[in-house]
């Protein structure tokens, strides 16, 4: 392939991803508005609580509904203990950045911390000072599954969320990496689409370099995505 063709394609994927972007978000603003007052108490669970992820009934006509009109993103987690189909729940990646507090009826100066502020998810039960080989990926849900098959793993909120902005509003990795251990073999193991999506992969790789300079060995792996096969 001709470095032309190269460029073409990468600026059509770019330009497919943003306008695949713009229509997620107007979707988003769009459910928000129709928001009903039982929706919005399953949605101020996750500021009352200050977590990522809660436990609810899949099955509530409520959450479901959240879930299909993509707010909420369920995990694969059951509590088999409880009657009903218990599963950890999120707010999706569009409804974080949109919701705002006042649209599920609080007040901002009631609460003092956004849940969905760049941290790095540090699972219960991993030692962050070892040296073991350990993976970084998306999310508590991909953490928390990894750590249940016995992969010791961290969790960040998205692709970018190692970065913040400062008061001068450059990027800076966030101070949750400083509590870690880099000194030991890190894979970074973000979402399928990385495979093919030029923006993920140069998240991937910039965080690579980064985890490089405080002493990880840090190779990415992409996981293709399966063929449909009939």
């Amino acid at each position: 392939m001709l470095i032309a063709d190269l460029i073409i394609l990468v600026n059509y994927k770019v330009s497919n991803y943003l306008k695949s972007e713009a229509w997620g978000r107007r979707k988003i603003k769009r459910e928000i508005r129709l928001l009903t007052p039982s929706q919005k108490a399953i949605l101020r669970e996750f500021f009352i609580q200050e977590r990522y992820l809660v436990k609810m009934p899949v099955n509530d006509p409520d959450v479901a509904s959240l879930i299909e009109r993509g707010l909420l993103e369920s995990g694969s987690f059951q509590d088999n203990k409880t009657v009903g189909i218990i599963n950890y729940v999120g707010i999706s990646y569009y409804a974080k950045e949109l919701l705002g507090l006042k649209s599920i009826g609080l007040d901002e100066g009631i609460v003092t911390k956004a849940i969905w502020e760049s941290r790095l998810y540090i699972p219960p039960g991993l030692d962050v000072a070892e040296d073991d080989p350990i993976i970084i990926t998306e999310g508590e849900k991909k953490t928390l599954k990894l750590m249940q098959e016995g992969f010791p793993a961290l969790g960040i909120g998205g692709v970018w969320n190692w970065l913040t902005k400062g008061d001068d509003e450059e990027s800076r990795p966030i101070g949750d990496l400083d509590l870690v251990n880099w000194r030991r073999p890190v894979t970074i193991v973000f979402d399928s689409d990385g495979y093919n999506n030029p923006l993920v992969r140069l998240a991937a790789f910039r965080l690579a370099r980064e985890l490089s300079h405080r002493g990880a060995k840090a190779p990415i792996l992409f996981i293709p995505t399966l063929e449909a096969h009939p």
